[in-house]
């Protein structure tokens, strides 16, 4: 790899030339083991190897204010025509013909001093897609953003209306993990954005800074800065020596302490720790973890996933065909190194990452509770874990009867009865019970068809089951409880609709109802747990299943409910 310094005497004599943004990535000081103390560092080592890569060096000026250096990797694409244009000459001819293009790619590594010596990248085209694994540090240009859009909150005395958003970027995990684009005609007050403090989580936001000296007009921060404004070459040193003064800020606290609830793990000794205990989880458990691209994709342009190693191609690919694929050999190699694309109907890759990057889930290391997002490791605040804790330790244990959910012989072995089969054991026939398992409701306002409840009691007990303790079936059970009682208390038709359902063989339970009104309180609704209980209570459940269980809890008690939980034992025969 050859390396051409460049002089500060020829880069003068060029005109002055700007680009209109700039995206900047903070550089982590080691990766694992690794340590970054160089600018090849910051490159993926199969990437610096390349014999195409070009490499230029750059040093600023002894007498400048802002002592920064630097170093060009540029990668030059192969010309193609556009993918369309096949189609285009079937209707029109095969002389259609439209010049090729090229994509290619460039990274500026980027040395400056703030305190300690720092580094960032700059890239430009698929620059991203050269970096080394793990280089970047998470969260960084959301800090960035949030003190540059609120600089001065922690000092002031009250705190001003600021209309300063006009798009975020949010992340609920619950039934799925779903990545949300809000976005205001106009720039608003966060508020108008509608975020849930306690069960979203910001990953990005686009808005107007306060000064607009540095920053410009528009700056959007995610794990990312991107600098909306007209940039020469010698802003870039004095731009990246700002990120690392407004990253140390503490303005965005006074708004956003929220964002602090989960902090990114950047301990080496500890990130490989956590990655070899998600190993064994993964393997024990793999309904406990979800499979999540860990970006924003369009999805209009992804026909499907791939993981080309074991030739596993599927539109809604998840971890346990992944792990039954492997069997008993992941190991955090298999993690790091597996690779998941999503590709095209054309057969071409839209995006990839690496099976660990997809991962979502929770562990815990040395009584610590870490969630796992994007490939990487957050530790779970210790107050904010407490305070959940405490609100979900405070949730009643229902006084309604309900049987254990006995294994039965099956296939030479005893195995759990299916979900079905115990709310019929539930409901049995008692005639205070009355079993609503897959009995649905339409109503105007949904677009599914909603689920009553489990089972229904003489004691106006709305009873919902789940089988299981993975993220994603406690949430559903959580949301499929708060969705119905909600309609009980909004919507007449609804009412009416379950009273035709109960229909006249049950004239008892249809007067629990009537469409003319509905007092919740009236009312208790019993999420029921059926799963192995042995040493483990309510507060066990999985991190983001409590975030859910207590935001739909809170929601219902609003209402009026009084809400309650059946911890139901799976026993033997």
């Amino acid at each position: 790899m050859g390396i051409a310094w460049l002089s500060r005497q020829t880069h003068h004599a060029n005109p002055i030339v700007t680009v209109s943004a700039l995206t900047i990535h903070s550089v982590r000081p080691s990766v694992g083991d690794h340590e970054t103390e160089t600018f090849d560092d910051v490159i993926a080592p199969d990437r610096l190897e390349s014999p195409e890569v070009v490499v230029r060096d750059f040093e600023s000026d002894p007498d400048e204010d802002v002592q920064w250096s630097a170093r060009l990797y540029m990668w030059p694409g192969e010309p193609s025509p556009p993918s369309w244009l096949a189609l285009l000459r079937d209707g029109f001819g095969d002389d259609l013909d439209l010049p090729e293009s090229t994509q290619s790619s460039a990274v500026i590594a980027v040395k400056v001093r703030f305190r300690i010596d720092r580094f960032y990248a700059v890239t430009f085209g698929g620059g991203r897609y050269y970096l080394r694994r793990g280089v970047t540090e998470p969260g960084y240009g959301l800090r960035v953003a949030l003190n540059a859009m609120y600089e001065g909150d922690e000092d002031a005395v009250s705190l001003d209306p600021a209309n300063r958003v006009r798009q975020i970027e949010a992340r609920t995990v619950g039934t799925n993990t779903i990545r949300t684009l809000r976005q205001a005609n106009r720039e608003a007050d966060f508020g108008v954005f509608d975020v849930d403090a306690e069960g979203d989580q910001l990953k990005g936001i686009v808005g107007v800074p306060v000064s607009e000296v540095e920053f410009g007009r528009r700056l959007r921060g995610s794990d990312t800065l991107r600098v909306s404004r007209r940039v020469t070459f010698d802003d870039i040193g004095r731009l990246c020596r700002h990120l690392a003064r407004f990253h140390e800020k503490k303005d965005y606290q006074r708004r956003f302490r929220f964002v602090d609830n989960l902090r990114a793990e950047s301990n080496p000794t500890r990130v490989r720790q956590l990655v070899e205990a998600t190993s064994h989880a993964v393997t024990a458990t793999p309904e406990g973890w979800e499979l999540a691209p860990p970006a924003l994709l369009n999805f209009d342009q992804v026909a499907h996933f791939e993981v080309p190693s074991l030739d596993l191609a599927d539109p809604d690919l998840s971890i346990s065909q992944i792990v039954t694929e492997i069997g008993d050999d992941i190991d955090p190699d298999v993690l790091q190194q597996t690779t998941l694309i999503a590709v095209d109907d054309e057969g071409e890759p839209v995006d990839q990452w690496t099976l660990l990057d997809c991962l979502d889930g929770q562990v815990t290391l040395d009584g610590a509770q870490y969630v796992l997002d994007g490939g990487e490791y957050y530790l779970i605040e210790p107050d904010f874990l407490a305070d959940l804790d405490t609100y979900i330790g405070g949730i009643e244990q229902s006084t309604v009867q309900l049987p254990a959910s006995t294994r039965v012989p099956a296939n030479g072995s005893l195995q759990e009865i299916t979900e079905g089969a115990y709310n019929e054991l539930a409901a049995g026939s008692d005639p205070d019970y009355l079993l609503l398992d897959k009995e649905t409701v339409t109503v105007a306002s949904k677009t599914s068809a909603i689920e009553i409840c489990d089972v229904l009691t003489a004691n106006r007990q709305l009873i919902h089951v789940k089988r299981k303790f993975s993220s994603s079936s406690l949430s559903h059970l959580f949301a499929q409880g708060y969705v119905s009682s909600e309609l009980f208390v909004d919507s007449s038709q609804y009412r009416t609709s379950v009273i035709d359902k109960i229909g006249p063989a049950h004239p008892d339970f249809q007067e629990l109802f009537t469409a003319q009104g509905f007092v919740a309180a009236d009312f208790e609704v019993v999420y029921a747990i059926v799963g192995d209980w042995t040493n483990r209570t309510l507060t066990d459940l999985p991190f983001f299943s409590k975030i859910n269980l207590r935001k739909h809890s809170r929601a219902l008690r609003r209402f009026g409910y009084r809400v309650t939980y059946s911890p139901i034992p799976v026993v033997d025969p």
